[in-house]
């Protein structure tokens, strides 16, 4: 018996790619926007308390890129894929900073809070149109950088780089809920841009 997966195709890839490529259209309001999805679809599967696992720019594809006038992006949120409990120590700290500290550490200790580290790590992918956090780090690098509990990159705008530092509190039970990031979200939203209110998960 012949086991076979099928997979929905989404025409515009992932969101990493389209932040890079397309960045001179991309508006502070369509950034939002996309935000707030991945923020609702991450606090619906933590109302079900289910994790994602591997949340990043990578691994949202956008079904609609809302790039013209009167129109607003839309994503999915895709399959984790390979998840990372089953990754050596060496693969794990190659996917810092998306992945949380703690797990690196130990993979059991996997949770819906290592799922908002990795939503922060992903706000500052959209934040800086796709340029990835640590990049230029070796992997040594990257294990000191977590040691030594420093931070990342923050964007401009001093609400938005405290939510971002509220999801990577190294102590994974200080960081806030989806719902409490989507609030945040909703709040500084900027007046006047579309958005929808129900992303879809893939």
């Amino acid at each position: 018996m012949l086991d076979i997966m099928v997979e929905e195709f989404i025409e515009h890839g992932p969101l990493d790619v389209c932040l890079r490529k397309d960045k001179h259209l991309i508006t502070t309001g369509w950034k939002f926007t996309v935000a707030r999805q991945l923020a609702s679809a991450l606090s619906y599967l933590e109302d079900k308390n289910l994790v994602h696992g591997n949340v990043c720019a990578n691994n949202i594809l956008l079904a609609r890129k809302g790039l013209e006038d009167g129109s607003s992006p839309f994503i999915k949120l895709s399959d984790p894929g390979v998840t990372f409990t089953v990754l050596s120590r060496e693969e794990r700290v190659d996917r810092i900073p998306w992945i949380s500290p703690e797990c690196v550490r130990n993979v059991s200790t996997l949770s819906t809070a290592a799922d908002k580290w990795s939503f922060g790590t992903t706000l500052l992918e959209i934040c800086f149109n796709g340029e990835v956090p640590l990049k230029e780090r070796t992997p040594p690098e990257k294990e000191r950088f977590y040691e030594k509990e420093l931070g990342l990159p923050e964007p401009s705008c001093k609400e938005l780089a405290d939510l971002i530092r509220q999801c990577h509190n190294y102590n994974p039970s200080g960081r806030p809920s989806f719902r409490t990031i989507l609030r945040d979200l909703t709040q500084l939203q900027p007046q006047g841009t579309l958005w929808e209110s129900k992303p879809v998960l893939l």
